[in-house]
Protein backbone atom coordinates (compact mmCIF):
# COMPACT_ATOMS: atom_id res chain seq x y z
CA UNK A 1 0.00 0.00 0.00
CA UNK A 2 2.56 2.44 0.99
CA UNK A 3 4.61 1.97 -1.96
CA UNK A 4 1.63 2.26 -4.02
CA UNK A 5 1.27 5.43 -2.75
CA UNK A 6 4.59 6.84 -3.09
CA UNK A 7 4.30 5.79 -6.97
CA UNK A 8 1.28 7.69 -7.20
CA UNK A 9 2.69 10.71 -5.96
CA UNK A 10 6.00 10.72 -7.91
CA UNK A 11 3.82 9.93 -11.11
CA UNK A 12 1.60 13.53 -10.52
CA UNK A 13 5.23 15.04 -9.56
CA UNK A 14 6.96 14.29 -12.46
CA UNK A 15 3.67 14.58 -14.96
CA UNK A 16 3.50 18.63 -15.11
CA UNK A 17 7.69 18.54 -15.50
CA UNK A 18 7.63 16.08 -18.50
CA UNK A 19 4.78 18.45 -20.11
CA UNK A 20 7.10 21.47 -19.46
CA UNK A 21 10.23 19.67 -21.18
CA UNK A 22 8.24 18.51 -23.86
CA UNK A 23 6.67 21.76 -24.16
CA UNK A 24 10.00 23.90 -25.38
CA UNK A 25 11.26 21.19 -27.74
CA UNK A 26 9.92 23.00 -31.01
CA UNK A 27 12.55 22.85 -34.08
CA UNK A 28 13.19 24.88 -37.13
CA UNK A 29 13.03 21.07 -39.06
CA UNK A 30 9.55 20.89 -38.00
CA UNK A 31 6.61 21.83 -40.42
CA UNK A 32 5.66 25.34 -39.01
CA UNK A 33 2.23 24.22 -38.61
CA UNK A 34 2.22 21.28 -36.75
CA UNK A 35 1.58 23.04 -33.34
CA UNK A 36 -0.13 19.36 -31.70
CA UNK A 37 3.24 17.54 -32.06
CA UNK A 38 4.39 20.50 -29.19
CA UNK A 39 2.32 19.22 -27.11
CA UNK A 40 2.90 14.71 -27.42
CA UNK A 41 4.10 13.21 -24.27
CA UNK A 42 6.78 10.79 -24.62
CA UNK A 43 6.97 8.51 -21.66
CA UNK A 44 10.61 7.92 -22.60
CA UNK A 45 12.44 10.99 -22.74
CA UNK A 46 10.13 13.37 -20.74
CA UNK A 47 10.12 10.83 -18.18
CA UNK A 48 14.04 11.44 -18.03
CA UNK A 49 14.97 7.58 -19.05
CA UNK A 50 17.37 9.01 -21.60
CA UNK A 51 19.24 11.10 -19.48
CA UNK A 52 22.14 9.66 -18.75
CA UNK A 53 21.84 7.83 -22.33
CA UNK A 54 22.10 11.21 -24.01
CA UNK A 55 24.49 13.05 -21.67
CA UNK A 56 28.33 12.46 -23.43
CA UNK A 57 31.06 14.87 -23.59
CA UNK A 58 32.52 12.96 -26.51
CA UNK A 59 34.00 15.16 -29.64
CA UNK A 60 31.08 14.27 -31.59
CA UNK A 61 28.31 15.27 -29.16
CA UNK A 62 26.53 18.82 -29.23
CA UNK A 63 26.63 18.87 -25.84
CA UNK A 64 29.38 21.94 -24.49
CA UNK A 65 30.56 22.05 -21.06
CA UNK A 66 29.95 25.48 -18.93
CA UNK A 67 31.92 27.08 -16.56
CA UNK A 68 30.33 30.62 -14.40
CA UNK A 69 31.52 32.43 -12.06
CA UNK A 70 29.99 35.40 -10.28
CA UNK A 71 29.54 37.60 -7.72
CA UNK A 72 27.20 40.31 -6.11
CA UNK A 73 24.94 40.91 -3.28
CA UNK A 74 22.34 38.76 -1.03
CA UNK A 75 18.93 40.33 0.90
CA UNK A 76 17.20 38.20 3.22
CA UNK A 77 13.36 38.99 3.86
CA UNK A 78 11.18 37.18 6.25
CA UNK A 79 7.57 38.35 6.35
CA UNK A 80 7.74 38.88 9.95
CA UNK A 81 10.79 40.91 10.24
CA UNK A 82 11.41 44.42 8.59
CA UNK A 83 13.37 44.31 5.13
CA UNK A 84 16.38 46.75 6.31
CA UNK A 85 16.51 44.57 9.81
CA UNK A 86 18.70 42.41 7.99
CA UNK A 87 22.13 43.10 6.69
CA UNK A 88 23.65 42.87 2.75
CA UNK A 89 26.10 40.56 2.15
CA UNK A 90 28.58 39.51 -0.41
CA UNK A 91 27.49 36.66 -3.06
CA UNK A 92 29.90 34.22 -4.95
CA UNK A 93 28.57 31.48 -7.14
CA UNK A 94 29.76 28.92 -9.04
CA UNK A 95 28.09 26.82 -11.49
CA UNK A 96 29.58 23.94 -14.01
CA UNK A 97 27.34 21.74 -15.99
CA UNK A 98 26.60 21.72 -19.71
CA UNK A 99 24.06 22.89 -22.28
CA UNK A 100 22.71 22.11 -26.35
CA UNK A 101 22.46 25.20 -28.29
CA UNK A 102 19.98 24.91 -31.02
CA UNK A 103 17.59 27.28 -32.91
CA UNK A 104 14.05 27.41 -32.49
CA UNK A 105 11.08 29.58 -34.09
CA UNK A 106 9.34 29.75 -37.30
CA UNK A 107 11.02 29.08 -40.93
CA UNK A 108 11.21 33.03 -41.18
CA UNK A 109 12.47 34.33 -38.39
CA UNK A 110 15.43 31.29 -36.25
CA UNK A 111 15.80 32.41 -32.56
CA UNK A 112 18.96 30.36 -30.65
CA UNK A 113 18.20 28.83 -27.80
CA UNK A 114 20.24 27.33 -24.93
CA UNK A 115 19.31 24.44 -22.38
CA UNK A 116 21.58 24.54 -20.11
CA UNK A 117 21.88 21.54 -17.35
CA UNK A 118 23.78 22.67 -13.78
CA UNK A 119 25.66 19.65 -12.36
CA UNK A 120 27.27 21.49 -9.65
CA UNK A 121 25.78 24.81 -8.58
CA UNK A 122 27.24 26.19 -5.59
CA UNK A 123 26.69 29.53 -4.01
CA UNK A 124 28.45 31.31 -1.05
CA UNK A 125 27.22 34.11 1.07
CA UNK A 126 29.02 36.33 3.57
CA UNK A 127 29.83 39.63 5.01
CA UNK A 128 33.58 38.35 4.86
CA UNK A 129 33.06 38.93 1.30
CA UNK A 130 31.46 41.83 0.65
CA UNK A 131 28.57 44.06 2.51
CA UNK A 132 27.28 45.55 5.44
CA UNK A 133 29.58 44.35 7.73
CA UNK A 134 29.26 45.79 11.60
CA UNK A 135 26.31 47.59 10.54
CA UNK A 136 24.13 46.80 13.60
CA UNK A 137 21.84 44.23 11.95
CA UNK A 138 21.17 41.30 11.50
CA UNK A 139 24.14 39.11 9.27
CA UNK A 140 24.66 35.58 8.43
CA UNK A 141 26.83 33.16 6.69
CA UNK A 142 24.69 31.24 3.88
CA UNK A 143 25.53 28.61 1.56
CA UNK A 144 23.20 27.01 -1.20
CA UNK A 145 23.53 23.59 -3.17
CA UNK A 146 21.39 23.37 -6.23
CA UNK A 147 20.73 21.43 -9.35
CA UNK A 148 19.79 24.12 -11.67
CA UNK A 149 18.04 23.73 -15.50
CA UNK A 150 18.00 26.94 -17.56
CA UNK A 151 16.31 27.55 -20.55
CA UNK A 152 17.96 30.38 -22.82
CA UNK A 153 15.74 32.07 -25.66
CA UNK A 154 17.33 35.09 -27.36
CA UNK A 155 18.47 36.72 -30.62
CA UNK A 156 21.15 36.34 -32.33
CA UNK A 157 23.56 39.65 -33.51
CA UNK A 158 25.86 38.27 -35.73
CA UNK A 159 29.28 37.90 -35.56
CA UNK A 160 29.32 35.68 -32.90
CA UNK A 161 27.64 38.27 -30.25
CA UNK A 162 23.81 37.00 -28.96
CA UNK A 163 21.53 38.18 -26.55
CA UNK A 164 20.25 35.71 -24.27
CA UNK A 165 17.21 36.21 -22.02
CA UNK A 166 16.85 33.38 -19.34
CA UNK A 167 14.96 31.27 -16.88
CA UNK A 168 16.59 29.14 -14.10
CA UNK A 169 14.61 26.62 -12.09
CA UNK A 170 16.50 24.75 -9.38
CA UNK A 171 15.02 21.45 -9.30
CA UNK A 172 16.91 20.60 -6.21
CA UNK A 173 17.87 22.72 -3.31
CA UNK A 174 19.50 22.97 -0.47
CA UNK A 175 20.62 25.79 1.57
CA UNK A 176 21.92 26.42 5.15
CA UNK A 177 21.66 29.74 7.42
CA UNK A 178 23.96 30.41 10.38
CA UNK A 179 23.33 34.10 11.79
CA UNK A 180 26.03 35.97 13.08
CA UNK A 181 23.60 37.56 15.44
CA UNK A 182 24.21 36.67 19.74
CA UNK A 183 20.37 36.66 19.87
CA UNK A 184 18.60 36.53 16.30
CA UNK A 185 14.76 37.57 16.42
CA UNK A 186 12.16 33.89 16.72
CA UNK A 187 11.46 33.29 13.62
CA UNK A 188 14.57 32.89 12.35
CA UNK A 189 15.46 30.09 15.08
CA UNK A 190 13.37 27.69 12.85
CA UNK A 191 16.37 28.18 10.18
CA UNK A 192 19.05 27.79 12.14
CA UNK A 193 21.54 24.45 12.80
CA UNK A 194 21.96 22.84 9.76
CA UNK A 195 20.99 22.31 6.62
CA UNK A 196 17.60 23.13 4.91
CA UNK A 197 15.22 22.28 2.38
CA UNK A 198 14.21 24.84 -0.62
CA UNK A 199 13.49 26.02 -4.03
CA UNK A 200 15.16 28.31 -6.24
CA UNK A 201 14.54 30.50 -9.19
CA UNK A 202 16.89 33.07 -11.16
CA UNK A 203 16.13 35.37 -13.83
CA UNK A 204 19.20 36.62 -16.09
CA UNK A 205 20.56 38.26 -19.12
CA UNK A 206 23.47 36.37 -20.71
CA UNK A 207 25.11 38.64 -23.50
CA UNK A 208 27.31 36.00 -25.64
CA UNK A 209 30.95 37.97 -26.59
CA UNK A 210 32.17 34.84 -28.39
CA UNK A 211 31.33 31.28 -28.95
CA UNK A 212 33.42 30.69 -25.58
CA UNK A 213 32.71 33.74 -23.46
CA UNK A 214 29.41 35.49 -22.07
CA UNK A 215 29.13 38.26 -19.77
CA UNK A 216 25.96 37.60 -17.09
CA UNK A 217 23.70 39.92 -15.21
CA UNK A 218 21.24 38.00 -13.01
CA UNK A 219 18.45 38.24 -9.98
CA UNK A 220 18.10 35.14 -8.01
CA UNK A 221 15.08 35.02 -5.75
CA UNK A 222 15.02 31.43 -3.39
CA UNK A 223 12.77 30.14 -0.58
CA UNK A 224 14.44 28.20 2.31
CA UNK A 225 11.74 25.96 4.46
CA UNK A 226 11.91 26.01 8.20
CA UNK A 227 11.05 22.20 7.98
CA UNK A 228 9.44 20.01 4.68
CA UNK A 229 5.89 18.82 5.05
CA UNK A 230 6.16 16.04 1.87
CA UNK A 231 2.45 15.46 1.03
CA UNK A 232 1.73 19.38 0.79
CA UNK A 233 5.18 19.98 -0.73
CA UNK A 234 3.99 17.90 -3.39
CA UNK A 235 0.72 19.63 -4.02
CA UNK A 236 2.61 22.87 -4.08
CA UNK A 237 5.15 21.43 -6.38
CA UNK A 238 2.21 20.44 -9.24
CA UNK A 239 0.51 23.72 -8.57
CA UNK A 240 3.78 25.82 -10.02
CA UNK A 241 4.94 23.10 -12.55
CA UNK A 242 1.65 23.02 -13.72
CA UNK A 243 1.55 27.10 -14.32
CA UNK A 244 4.86 26.91 -15.52
CA UNK A 245 3.97 24.43 -18.21
CA UNK A 246 1.25 26.52 -19.28
CA UNK A 247 3.42 28.90 -19.77
CA UNK A 248 6.16 27.36 -21.58
CA UNK A 249 3.25 25.99 -24.03
CA UNK A 250 2.09 29.27 -24.79
CA UNK A 251 5.50 30.38 -25.05
CA UNK A 252 5.78 27.41 -28.10
CA UNK A 253 2.85 28.63 -29.50
CA UNK A 254 4.79 32.52 -30.05
CA UNK A 255 7.89 31.06 -31.35
CA UNK A 256 5.45 30.31 -34.37
CA UNK A 257 2.85 33.12 -34.76
CA UNK A 258 4.57 35.88 -33.25
CA UNK A 259 8.71 34.74 -33.27
CA UNK A 260 10.63 38.34 -32.82
CA UNK A 261 8.62 38.49 -29.82
CA UNK A 262 8.94 34.58 -27.94
CA UNK A 263 12.39 35.44 -26.05
CA UNK A 264 10.46 38.46 -24.22
CA UNK A 265 7.39 36.60 -23.86
CA UNK A 266 9.56 33.58 -22.49
CA UNK A 267 11.05 35.63 -20.26
CA UNK A 268 8.62 37.78 -18.58
CA UNK A 269 5.89 34.85 -18.57
CA UNK A 270 8.03 32.71 -16.94
CA UNK A 271 10.06 34.42 -14.21
CA UNK A 272 6.87 36.32 -13.54
CA UNK A 273 4.84 33.34 -12.44
CA UNK A 274 8.28 31.69 -10.77
CA UNK A 275 8.78 34.94 -8.34
CA UNK A 276 4.95 35.24 -7.85
CA UNK A 277 4.97 31.48 -6.50
CA UNK A 278 8.29 32.96 -4.30
CA UNK A 279 6.12 35.79 -2.75
CA UNK A 280 3.11 33.21 -2.24
CA UNK A 281 6.17 30.70 -0.07
CA UNK A 282 6.98 33.58 1.83
CA UNK A 283 3.98 33.47 3.05
CA UNK A 284 3.12 29.89 3.28
CA UNK A 285 6.09 27.68 2.06
CA UNK A 286 3.75 25.09 1.11
CA UNK A 287 1.12 27.10 -0.28
CA UNK A 288 -2.24 26.74 -0.79
CA UNK A 289 -2.04 25.20 2.30
CA UNK A 290 -1.79 27.54 5.74
CA UNK A 291 1.77 26.68 6.42
CA UNK A 292 4.57 28.32 8.09
CA UNK A 293 6.47 31.26 6.42
CA UNK A 294 9.59 30.61 4.63
CA UNK A 295 12.59 32.64 4.16
CA UNK A 296 13.11 34.72 1.62
CA UNK A 297 17.05 34.65 0.14
CA UNK A 298 17.49 37.03 -3.20
CA UNK A 299 20.36 37.98 -5.00
CA UNK A 300 21.63 40.13 -7.82
CA UNK A 301 24.77 39.12 -9.76
CA UNK A 302 26.74 39.49 -12.30
CA UNK A 303 29.65 37.53 -13.81
CA UNK A 304 31.47 35.24 -16.76
CA UNK A 305 30.58 32.29 -18.29
CA UNK A 306 32.82 30.31 -20.32
CA UNK A 307 31.60 27.57 -22.56
CA UNK A 308 33.62 25.12 -24.14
Amino acid sequence: MIKNIILLAVTFTLLPLSIVANTDSVSVSRDSTDVDEDFWFKFDKDLGFNRVKDFSFSLDSNERGVLEFSYGQMMTKHDNIMDNSFARIGSLHMKIGYFNDTVTGSRRHKLPMYDFEGLMCFTYNSVDIGGEKESGKIEGNTWQFEFADRDALGYDLGSGFAIMPYYQNSSLFWGGYDFSSVSPPEPLHRFTQGLRFGHGNEGGVMLQCTENIALTASYSFNNIFPRHVFWQWVVSEIVYQSADGLANGFVSLIKKRATFAAPIVHFVLRNAISYGMYELRKKGMNWPFESEKALGVEQFRVGLTFMF
